[in-house]
């Protein structure tokens, strides 16, 4: 059964500019890697160099170029590691 994982930023209300910013492109480049679109995530996630989650996801995303998942692909990862 999928988990989800969130992050915590700030607290409510005293988050930085640059932090949102960042918040809101890394959700527009995930937008983008779940509909498949991988040349316009790679350069949002590319955007966010320095944030290990979007490392993580420009991997996948750089991988999912040159072999596509399933047509039925869920987003879905199964972690091999802690």
């Amino acid at each position: 059964q999928p988990v989800r994982f969130f992050e915590l930023i700030a607290d409510i209300g005293n988050i930085a500019p640059d932090k949102a910013e960042n918040i809101r492109l890394f959700h527009q480049a995930l937008g983008l890697f779940r509909s498949r679109q991988w040349d316009e995530a790679i350069e949002r996630f590319r955007a966010l160099a320095g944030d290990p989650l979007a490392g993580i996801y420009l991997d996948r995303c750089l991988s999912f170029k040159h072999d596509p998942p399933s047509g039925d692909w869920d987003h879905v990862f199964e972690l091999k590691t802690k």
